[in-house]
Protein backbone atom coordinates (compact mmCIF):
# COMPACT_ATOMS: atom_id res chain seq x y z
CA UNK A 1 0.00 0.00 0.00
CA UNK A 2 2.77 2.19 0.77
CA UNK A 3 4.51 1.68 -2.67
CA UNK A 4 1.49 2.59 -4.41
CA UNK A 5 0.81 5.67 -2.39
CA UNK A 6 4.36 6.59 -2.12
CA UNK A 7 5.90 5.22 -5.60
CA UNK A 8 2.84 4.99 -7.75
CA UNK A 9 4.83 5.35 -10.93
CA UNK A 10 7.53 2.59 -10.21
CA UNK A 11 4.98 0.57 -8.74
CA UNK A 12 2.97 0.41 -11.80
CA UNK A 13 5.80 -0.72 -13.93
CA UNK A 14 7.17 -3.49 -11.21
CA UNK A 15 7.23 -6.74 -12.01
CA UNK A 16 5.46 -8.08 -8.98
CA UNK A 17 1.94 -5.98 -9.72
CA UNK A 18 -0.06 -9.35 -11.21
CA UNK A 19 0.87 -11.09 -8.29
CA UNK A 20 -0.06 -8.43 -5.84
CA UNK A 21 -3.21 -8.18 -8.08
CA UNK A 22 -3.69 -11.97 -6.72
CA UNK A 23 -2.92 -12.00 -3.19
CA UNK A 24 -5.09 -8.89 -3.67
CA UNK A 25 -7.76 -11.23 -5.09
CA UNK A 26 -6.90 -13.86 -2.63
CA UNK A 27 -7.22 -11.64 0.45
CA UNK A 28 -10.51 -10.06 -0.57
CA UNK A 29 -11.77 -13.56 0.94
CA UNK A 30 -10.58 -12.61 4.25
CA UNK A 31 -13.35 -12.79 7.22
CA UNK A 32 -11.25 -10.35 9.11
CA UNK A 33 -11.90 -6.67 9.11
CA UNK A 34 -8.35 -5.23 9.22
CA UNK A 35 -6.95 -6.92 6.74
CA UNK A 36 -10.20 -6.90 4.58
CA UNK A 37 -10.36 -3.06 5.11
CA UNK A 38 -6.45 -2.39 4.22
CA UNK A 39 -6.92 -4.58 0.92
CA UNK A 40 -10.00 -2.69 -0.09
CA UNK A 41 -8.16 0.66 0.93
CA UNK A 42 -5.47 -0.30 -1.55
CA UNK A 43 -7.96 -1.82 -3.62
CA UNK A 44 -9.74 1.42 -4.09
CA UNK A 45 -6.62 3.72 -4.66
CA UNK A 46 -5.33 0.99 -7.13
CA UNK A 47 -8.51 1.77 -9.16
CA UNK A 48 -8.58 5.43 -8.60
CA UNK A 49 -5.53 5.63 -10.53
CA UNK A 50 -7.06 3.77 -13.52
CA UNK A 51 -9.57 6.72 -13.62
CA UNK A 52 -6.92 9.86 -12.73
CA UNK A 53 -8.55 10.01 -9.10
CA UNK A 54 -5.06 10.50 -6.86
CA UNK A 55 -4.61 9.08 -3.52
CA UNK A 56 -1.30 10.61 -3.38
CA UNK A 57 0.10 13.63 -2.45
CA UNK A 58 3.11 12.99 -4.54
CA UNK A 59 2.16 13.57 -8.24
CA UNK A 60 -0.29 15.98 -9.67
CA UNK A 61 -1.60 14.10 -12.49
CA UNK A 62 -1.80 10.38 -13.15
CA UNK A 63 0.90 9.65 -16.32
CA UNK A 64 -1.26 7.95 -18.86
CA UNK A 65 0.96 5.11 -19.44
CA UNK A 66 0.15 4.04 -15.55
CA UNK A 67 -3.00 4.27 -16.36
CA UNK A 68 -2.90 2.15 -19.16
CA UNK A 69 -0.72 -0.36 -17.47
CA UNK A 70 -3.41 -1.01 -14.54
CA UNK A 71 -6.28 -0.35 -16.68
CA UNK A 72 -4.88 -3.91 -18.06
CA UNK A 73 -4.23 -5.21 -15.21
CA UNK A 74 -7.97 -4.67 -13.75
CA UNK A 75 -9.32 -5.60 -16.94
CA UNK A 76 -7.69 -9.18 -17.11
CA UNK A 77 -9.06 -9.74 -13.79
CA UNK A 78 -12.16 -7.73 -13.51
CA UNK A 79 -14.49 -11.11 -13.80
CA UNK A 80 -12.85 -12.32 -10.64
CA UNK A 81 -12.69 -8.93 -8.86
CA UNK A 82 -16.11 -8.48 -9.41
CA UNK A 83 -17.47 -11.67 -8.27
CA UNK A 84 -15.50 -11.44 -5.24
CA UNK A 85 -16.75 -8.15 -4.39
CA UNK A 86 -20.00 -9.33 -4.80
CA UNK A 87 -20.43 -12.29 -3.24
CA UNK A 88 -17.72 -10.81 -0.66
CA UNK A 89 -20.22 -8.20 0.56
CA UNK A 90 -23.68 -10.72 0.31
CA UNK A 91 -21.96 -13.33 2.37
CA UNK A 92 -18.20 -12.47 4.44
CA UNK A 93 -17.25 -9.11 4.70
CA UNK A 94 -18.00 -7.99 8.04
CA UNK A 95 -20.73 -4.84 7.97
CA UNK A 96 -17.97 -2.29 8.12
CA UNK A 97 -16.32 -3.39 5.48
CA UNK A 98 -19.47 -3.20 3.15
CA UNK A 99 -18.53 0.27 2.55
CA UNK A 100 -15.32 -0.40 1.16
CA UNK A 101 -16.91 -2.70 -1.23
CA UNK A 102 -19.44 -1.06 -2.79
CA UNK A 103 -16.64 2.23 -3.25
CA UNK A 104 -14.63 -0.41 -5.00
CA UNK A 105 -17.53 -2.04 -7.32
CA UNK A 106 -18.23 1.86 -8.01
CA UNK A 107 -14.87 2.77 -8.84
CA UNK A 108 -14.30 -0.28 -11.32
CA UNK A 109 -17.43 0.64 -12.89
CA UNK A 110 -15.87 4.03 -13.89
CA UNK A 111 -12.95 2.18 -15.21
CA UNK A 112 -14.73 0.54 -17.78
CA UNK A 113 -18.88 0.44 -17.23
CA UNK A 114 -19.72 -1.67 -19.77
CA UNK A 115 -17.60 -4.18 -18.91
CA UNK A 116 -18.01 -4.05 -15.19
CA UNK A 117 -22.07 -4.32 -15.25
CA UNK A 118 -21.61 -7.04 -17.45
CA UNK A 119 -19.08 -9.03 -15.09
CA UNK A 120 -21.14 -7.73 -12.02
CA UNK A 121 -24.32 -9.20 -13.91
CA UNK A 122 -22.35 -12.61 -14.41
CA UNK A 123 -21.38 -12.69 -10.53
CA UNK A 124 -25.30 -11.87 -9.95
CA UNK A 125 -25.83 -15.43 -11.74
CA UNK A 126 -23.88 -17.67 -10.41
CA UNK A 127 -25.62 -16.60 -6.87
CA UNK A 128 -27.93 -19.11 -5.12
CA UNK A 129 -31.48 -17.65 -5.96
CA UNK A 130 -32.56 -18.00 -1.98
CA UNK A 131 -29.99 -14.77 -1.75
CA UNK A 132 -30.84 -12.93 -4.29
CA UNK A 133 -34.16 -13.19 -6.18
CA UNK A 134 -34.27 -12.39 -9.68
CA UNK A 135 -36.19 -8.87 -9.51
CA UNK A 136 -33.86 -7.92 -7.11
CA UNK A 137 -30.92 -8.78 -9.46
CA UNK A 138 -32.38 -6.77 -12.16
CA UNK A 139 -32.69 -3.86 -9.87
CA UNK A 140 -29.49 -3.55 -8.76
CA UNK A 141 -28.48 -4.15 -11.98
CA UNK A 142 -30.70 -1.13 -13.58
CA UNK A 143 -29.41 1.12 -10.81
CA UNK A 144 -25.46 0.62 -11.17
CA UNK A 145 -26.39 1.13 -14.80
CA UNK A 146 -27.05 4.42 -14.11
CA UNK A 147 -24.13 5.28 -12.29
CA UNK A 148 -22.12 4.95 -15.22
Amino acid sequence: MDALYCHPTEFSKSALLPLIMLATLSLLSSELENPLTAVLHFLRDLLGYTVGHIPSAMQSEVPVDMQTTLRELIFNNGPILCTTLVSGMIFTFPSDCIVDGAGALMTLIEVNPSASVNWIAQSLDILPREHLSLEECHRFLIQIQGYR
